[in-house]
């Protein structure tokens, strides 16, 4: 069993707490706009001084449209730099539907940070062109879904393992 901490725990902390959750969109913006390595140091280390060694990464400490392999590799040296160990990738798959392209970065993303697993929650709507994405880039595990209790929400865990994004067979977009 796994006992993590998720980084998403600090989106109030860009406004220097004063938020709330009903302004969860704001703060989180907030977060990406201010968002430095230093303060990702900062955090990992109040993460390890409460005593966990496992994180889940969100999102808005990585952004996918500013993830380069550098910001990934920079990003990873300071978990490990404070013997963290990241067993998933917190992010808004958004609507895979309307727009394929920004799941797909944050698949991308998830494995730039080498990450193999994501985890999300997506719409009913959304969960066949998640599986179709799974299945066409030769997912090793499984698209886990699982109920939250709503009508329209799926959660899910993605296995990103033995994926090469360099390959164009895989890097086809679902046919929708």
């Amino acid at each position: 069993m796994i006992i993590g901490f998720q980084t998403a725990n600090y989106f109030a902390r860009a406004t220097n707490y004063q938020t709330s959750m009903d302004l969860w969109g704001e703060a989180e913006r907030k977060v990406i706009e201010t968002f430095s390595l230093a303060e990702f140091d900062r955090i990992c280390g109040d993460i390890q001084g409460a005593g966990f060694q496992d994180i889940e990464l969100w999102m808005g400490h990585s952004f996918p449209k500013f993830m380069t392999p550098f910001f990934a590799e920079e990003l990873q040296k300071i978990w490990k730099s404070h013997g963290l160990s990241v067993y998933s990738y917190s992010c808004s798959l958004g609507d895979p539907v309307r727009y394929p392209r920004w799941t797909r970065l944050c698949f991308e993303t998830a494995k730039m940070l080498g990450i193999e697993l994501i985890t999300s929650g997506i719409t009913k709507e959304s969960a066949p062109v998640i599986y179709s994405l799974c299945n066409s880039n030769a997912f090793i595990g499984d698209c886990v879904k699982s109920s939250l209790g709503h009508a329209c929400n799926t959660a899910f865990s993605i296995s990103l393992k033995g994926i090469d994004f360099s390959d164009p067979q895989q890097n086809e977009e679902p046919k929708i």
